[in-house]
Formats: C-alpha cells, sequence, structure tokens
C-alpha cells in the first residue's frame, strides 16, 4: 500500500494535481454548474478567484527555508467561496509579518488528514506556529493502493459509508489530538487550534458566492485564534 503517512512530504490534495498552478474563478466546492443552479444575489462567474501553487494549495509557493506560520483545515481555511484577501488565513498573516504564512486549508478533508498533514510536513517547513482548524468529526480517511477516499458524514448520526458509533468518532478525535500534541513537543512549534464551529455563521456574516461563511464569519475565527495566540504567549 502507498505510504501515506510519510515525513518531509507535500500531501497532494484529494482533487490530485489538476490544480497545481492553476488560477481559475472555480473550485470544486464552489463550481460553475452549482453556481448556475443555485446564482447567489451580488456575485458573478468573476467574483471568486483561485490561485494555487505548484503543489495544489491556495497560498504562495513555498519555502523551506525561512520561519513559517502554517494554518491547516477543510474548506473553512481554504476559503472556499470568498477570495483570498477575505480568508482567516489572510487575515492572519498580517499578524505575523517576519514569517512565510502558508494555507494548508483544503476543501473536504478530515480531521484524519489535517493531521496527518502536519506529520508530514513538520520535517520539512521551518515551522515556529501552527492554526489549526479542526473540521466535522463525522469525517474520516479510507486508504487505498492508489488513493486517499474521504468520508463524508456531516450530519450527526449518519455516519456513511461506514457505520460507527459516536464514541468511535470520538476516539478517532482523541487519536488526532494527541499525535497533534506529540508533533508539538517533538518539533519545538507551537500550535493553536480550535474546532470550527467556535464561531456561530450569523447573517451579519455575509454569505459566500457557494454555501459556505461570508468574510465576517472569516473575521472572527481570525481574532479567536489571535486571542488564543495573545493569551497563551502572556502565559509563556
Amino acid at each position: 500500500m502507498t505510504n501515506y503517512w510519510q515525513t518531509k512530504c507535500i500531501p497532494v490534495p484529494p482533487t490530485g494535481s489538476s490544480r497545481s498552478n492553476k488560477i481559475s474563478n472555480w473550485n470544486n466546492g464552489d463550481s460553475e454548474e452549482k453556481f448556475l443552479k443555485n446564482p447567489r444575489p451580488g456575485f458573478t462567474k468573476e467574483s471568486v478567484i483561485y490561485r494555487y501553487n505548484s503543489h495544489g494549495y491556495r497560498t504562495a509557493e513555498f519555502n523551506f527555508e525561512d520561519p513559517a506560520v502554517l494554518c491547516i483545515g477543510c474548506s473553512l481555511t481554504e476559503g472556499t467561496g470568498v477570495n483570498y484577501e477575505d480568508s482567516w488565513v489572510a487575515k492572519l498573516e498580517k499578524h505575523f509579518p517576519d514569517h512565510n504564512v502558508y494555507n494548508l486549508g483544503v476543501e473536504g478533508v478530515s480531521n484524519d488528514s489535517i493531521t496527518r498533514t502536519l506529520y508530514n510536513v513538520s520535517d520539512l517547513f521551518n515551522i515556529d506556529l501552527v492554526f489549526i482548524l479542526w473540521t466535522l468529526t463525522g469525517r474520516s480517511e479510507i486508504y487505498h493502493y492508489d488513493r486517499i477516499q474521504p468520508t463524508h458524514s456531516d450530519t450527526p448520526g449518519a455516519f456513511a459509508p461506514l457505520t460507527v458509533e459516536e464514541t468511535h468518532l470520538y476516539n478517532l478525535q482523541q487519536k488526532n489530538l494527541a499525535m497533534v500534541k506529540l508533533l508539538e513537543q517533538a518539533h519545538g512549534y507551537r500550535v493553536i487550534d480550535c474546532d470550527c464551529s467556535v464561531v456561530t455563521i450569523k447573517p451579519e456574516h455575509g454569505v459566500a458566492r457557494d454555501l459556505h461563511p461570508g468574510p465576517g464569519w472569516h473575521d472572527e475565527v481570525a481574532n479567536v485564534f489571535l486571542n488564543k495566540y495573545q493569551h497563551e504567549s502572556s502565559n509563556v
């Protein structure tokens, strides 16, 4: 079986290499087909631009030497449906001018994938700080020889295509939390994490071009992370 758990390796997003060095008005979650079926008022086909680096991530080209801040998560981190400058990662970036801030968010991934990504890259980047926005616990990964198949079940109690109990998903997430803590201790960087439900989506946040939350939600998430970072820094 392919070794997906390897160090010094940039994980290939589930979309594969198809979006490497790509500039587009669409991605999988925020597609033209979906927009034409359900157009959001105030948005056009040109409203959002997605720019991906050579590894297929919506971020600048990677520099493995200079001090780095990594932001890892799902579509809520990648910024699906909003322009990059409206994402919580871009808003955090302004507060770390002496670091390269990289967005390793990938739409549709699970907390397993988030943990695996951090494991893969911990020996690759010169990491000082990691921000993790955990996604929904009803997601997990199934490993195949040629690919990773993400399982999506965002409705509690309906964990298709696998039938598992909520306690099993709880244990999976405890495993992820423990592994991230071990990586933090082993590599000496700091991890600031929170759950994606930390900010309730409200009408005043505005909307994304698809079904994701708008720029106001990203503002609040960035503030939550900054407050946690500043609070923990004052206690170090």
